[in-house]
């Protein structure tokens, strides 16, 4: 069984390195439709509708976090080639800017649903890591799960197996009373000492199953 969904994302994959450079927070798509729809989907400059972006009027690298980087205020529709001449601007008039490499804060904040306490979180996690953690009723394992916070078992073969260890009425063959699963009548080796015997009143009698040696007596 794999590692559940999210559980290695972000910051908690060894392989993570602060996000990608186009990355600008889980609240931008957002506040991008927020932006095209107020300006018209046209540019704020030129008024064309081709090749629209949203632009940060102040750039997004200089803020400590997404949320004050990615104001309604700071933000403004433009054309490719307007963005292209504002952004050259912004760094003519600044240039000891240019060289800060600083990522802003796009982490999430949010508070469990369960313990009330404050986390930082993925975009569809909202349990923190202490109430993602179960013990297994059946194996005893220690496993997380982020989807279900009241999970009980660890696999699917936990679950089969707990059921089957726990079961009500059991049945029994009809030959020898052995235990026996399922919705048989007979147990395999009764089964296969004479099938053609074997079969409920009114039903006619089977073959034998294909593979299958008879079992000496």
């Amino acid at each position: 069984m794999g590692a559940p969904k999210g559980l290695f994302a972000g910051a908690n994959n060894p392989a993570w390195r602060g996000g990608h450079a186009g990355y600008r927070g889980p609240n931008w798509n957002e506040q991008k439709a927020k932006i095209l729809e107020r300006d018209d989907y046209k540019c704020t400059n030129c008024h064309s509708a081709d090749q629209l972006t949203v632009h940060h009027k102040i750039p997004f690298r200089l803020f400590a976090n997404c949320e004050e980087a990615n104001t309604l205020d700071n933000l403004i529709t433009l054309c490719h080639t307007c963005h292209s001449t504002d952004d050259n601007l912004f760094w003519r008039k600044h240039p000891l800017f240019f060289n800060k490499l600083t990522f802003p804060d796009c982490r999430i904040l949010r508070t469990c649903k369960l313990c009330s306490q404050q986390f930082v979180a993925h975009p569809h996690q909202y349990y923190c890591k202490n109430c993602r953690q179960h013990i297994c009723a059946y194996c005893g394992n220690s496993f997380a799960n982020a989807k279900r916070p009241h999970a009980v078992f660890c696999s699917r073969q936990c679950n089969t197996a707990f059921r089957k260890s726990q079961a009500k009425w059991p049945r029994k063959c009809q030959v020898c009373g052995k235990p026996i699963l399922g919705g048989r009548l007979y147990c395999r080796e009764c089964w296969l000492k004479n099938p053609s015997l074997l079969v409920r009143p009114g039903h006619k009698a089977g073959r034998k199953p294909r593979g299958r040696t008879e079992v000496s007596t």
